[in-house]
């Protein structure tokens, strides 16, 4: 079973990555052997796990990246591309997430798993349908629609929240550091697969 310390926000984590590394970053892949045991043990120490759950992780920061510029810009077009762009990272994120992790959580060891998996896809089904009714509203530059950007922003918020601390807690319970790793693969080539609309 692969335990790591819990997970406490990306920020902290970054800016501890940057004191201890001298040009800023945390290499997370293209490892050399000479930087890999001390990355794998900065990793554990921030609490940053190799596998799906570093996946998931990247994940997150990508859409957060974005749905802060959506909400910075000030141009409909910029808006409504940035938008389509997120979108198009989250849906496949939230599908094959649900399918890599979540379904095997619902039938975890632990009833916090399982009460967590299903606590997490019905999240993800709050989020995808909100997406879908900001996808429905004409003018991004409407109050109406920047509005409900920030209710997704903030849904998304807080899943994100809960899944790196409860979810990835449980996720490292119920599974070995291989068993994670193999779940990145999956998860990956799901997410390949959705994203270029080969079910």
């Amino acid at each position: 079973m692969y335990m790591a310390p819990p997970y406490h926000g990306h920020e902290r984590i970054f800016k501890a990555a940057r004191v201890g590394n001298q040009n800023g970053t945390i290499p997370l892949v293209g490892h050399t052997s000479s930087n890999l045991k001390e990355s794998i043990m900065i990793r554990e120490m921030l609490g940053i796990a190799e596998g799906i759950l570093q996946d998931l992780h990247n994940d997150h920061g990508e859409v957060d990246t974005l749905l802060g510029k959506i909400m910075d810009s000030e141009d409909g077009a910029e808006r409504t591309a940035l938008f389509a762009e997120m979108k198009s990272k989250l849906l496949p994120h939230l599908e094959a997430e649900q399918e890599v992790l979540y379904q095997r959580l619902k039938a975890g060891k632990s009833e916090e798993s399982r009460r967590y998996g299903v606590e997490g896809a019905s999240e993800h089904s709050i989020a995808e349908q909100q997406v879908e009714k900001i996808s429905g509203l004409r003018n991004p530059m409407s109050d109406e629609w920047t509005a409900e950007l920030k209710v997704l922003q903030d849904l998304i918020e807080h899943h994100v929240g809960e899944e790196e601390s409860t979810g990835f807690s449980c996720a490292r319970d119920e599974f070995t550091k291989e068993q994670l790793e193999a779940m990145s693969q999956q998860f990956r080539a799901r997410k390949a697969r959705l994203t270029t609309g080969v079910a």
